[in-house]
């Protein structure tokens, strides 16, 4: 006799655990210890049932084919990294140190990055691609997508947002080593009225024809704000792919009102704007970090506000002059731009509204290798206006408190007298390579000093009593931020490096 029985499909979790190192359990994602290995297996269970999906630190590939992606097709869903695998609250995550990577180096034999390539030739063509609404990704690094096919797949390399795709936030990310045709890092072509947030991320390295860092663009008759708070947009590039795809602008961020009827409104607070480089040659564009723009035709509306922010060590590339920090590129710039208690190279000297605003040094620690904490002294140091720094907003990008001594700083990092060094000769010395994936190297010194590694958290790494040149090996070190503390017994200064 044939005996049936009826099948009952297993509910979706309402959070789903992931650990590419976890080793035994069943698999089904319900605990740490019953993790699944990979982002991709979560996202595809999970349902309208699933609120949230917590990912413990590793690299995760989307998978092995170049169409691959991490799809979030879910909406209300929050999708957070920073995990060491035991955590059984949010708020006991770190991202900083349990780095948590989603890569599009499918192979891992990536050896550089750029348009013409071939080591990327086989990566992803977007790590993530968000067609949902009510969506949160925070605390991953998001690396090495390379959009350089046609349709779709020729921007967007971390992130390809879907036209109707409503309130994401990205909140804790680190968006590195991207490629877009159009939009390198993130691309998004609202065609819905909604709002979307960028809190605390760094955009670095990322590359294309215009928008390295971001291409944001509003459709017709859509009403659309924007946030970016507390981010750091460091040496992204717009250049030429070929003689006849030149770039435009916006190395960091290109962010047009596009379509007639479109209606945007740009808020840009606490911002560091650094060491991004415009080299594109398509006439009749202006070129900088920041393009913001409207229709020539006056039929879109962009309204755009810019507080406690610094833009500085920008360059146009092929000439090397000083870049227009903030630029209409080839179309017509906002209705309005406001400017408060902000720093710009160029002292915004194209725009009108302009409140505490200057061009000078903001005395960066060590911009040449990437730190743009405040040097004591700093003038962006308690320069910024309190009442512009958005609610609930209560940490820099570093993880700090982001008002100390009462008055908020400029830019991306708060000044903490606490944790300064005295300025001293050995202040001259370069830290390389940085980013950092098997050594580091300190040059120019000229006596032997002792060498110091410290991690996030202040605990010490390694250390060496004698030091004068030669390599540090890091290659057991975990991805992350550390810093090196170098003494020549007068004193010490900070230097910090990313170990990839």
């Amino acid at each position: 006799r044939l005996s049936m029985q009826k099948f009952t499909e297993v509910p979706a979790l309402t959070r789903y655990y992931v650990n590419t190192n976890v080793v035994g359990g069943d698999g089904s994602g319900d605990s740490w210890v019953n993790a699944m290995p990979n982002l991709t297996d979560a996202l595809a269970s999970a349902d309208s049932n699933t609120t949230e999906i917590w990912v413990a630190e590793g690299t995760y590939n989307p998978g092995s084919s170049r169409s691959d992606t991490f799809g979030i097709g879910i909406d209300n869903i929050a999708i957070y990294g920073g995990f060491n695998g035991t955590e059984t609250a949010l708020s006991e995550r770190n991202p900083l140190t349990n780095v948590t990577i989603l890569s599009g180096d499918l192979n891992g034999d990536d050896t550089g990055v750029g348009f013409v390539n071939t080591s990327r030739y086989d990566n992803s063509y977007h790590v993530v691609d968000l067609d949902a609404n009510n969506v949160i990704v925070d605390g991953f690094q998001i690396n090495d997508g390379h959009a350089n096919g046609s349709g779709t797949n020729a921007y967007g390399g971390a992130i390809l947002v879907r036209s109707t795709s409503e309130n994401f936030i990205l909140r804790n990310c680190e968006i590195n080593q991207n490629i877009g045709l159009t939009g390198g890092a993130i691309r998004s072509y609202l065609d819905v009225s909604t709002g979307m947030t960028f809190e605390n991320c760094r955009f670095f390295n990322n590359i294309s024809r215009y928008g390295g860092g971001l291409y944001f663009l509003v459709n017709a008759n859509r009403t659309v704000t924007l946030d970016i708070t507390n981010c750091l947009f460091e040496q992204n590039i717009t250049v030429d792919q070929s003689s006849g795809a030149r770039g435009y602008t916006g190395s960091a961020a290109w962010i047009r009102a596009n379509a007639s009827g479109s209606n945007l409104t740009s808020t840009i607070t606490n911002c560091t704007f650094a060491n991004n480089l415009d080299r594109g040659t398509q006439s009749g564009s202006t070129r900088g970090p920041l393009g913001l723009s409207r229709r020539t035709d006056g039929t879109s509306n962009h309204t755009v506000t810019i507080n406690n922010s610094i833009f500085y060590y920008n360059d146009q590339g092929v000439s090397g002059a000083t870049a227009l920090m903030v630029n209409n590129g080839h179309t017509s710039y906002p209705n309005t731009t406001f400017v408060n208690n902000s720093i710009s190279e160029d002292d915004f000297s194209n725009l009108i509204f302009l409140t505490n605003t200057s061009n000078s040094d903001p005395l960066f620690v060590d911009a040449t290798n990437g730190d743009f904490t405040l040097q004591s002294g700093s003038p962006a140091i308690d320069f910024g206006d309190n009442s512009f720094v958005p609610a609930g907003v209560t940490l820099d990008l570093n993880g700090n408190d982001r008002i100390i001594n009462g008055i908020v700083d400029l830019g991306s990092f708060e000044f903490d007298a606490t944790l300064s060094i005295p300025s001293l000769s050995i202040n001259e010395t370069v830290l390389s390579p940085n980013p950092a994936q098997d050594a580091i190297a300190i040059f120019g010194l000229k006596n032997t000093v002792s060498l110091q590694i410290i991690d996030i958290l202040g605990n010490s790494i390694l250390k060496k009593s004698t030091y004068q040149f030669g390599d540090v090996d890091i290659s057991d070190l975990k991805s992350g931020l550390y810093v090196v503390v170098i003494s020549d017994g007068n004193g010490a200064i900070v230097k910090r490096f990313i170990k990839k």
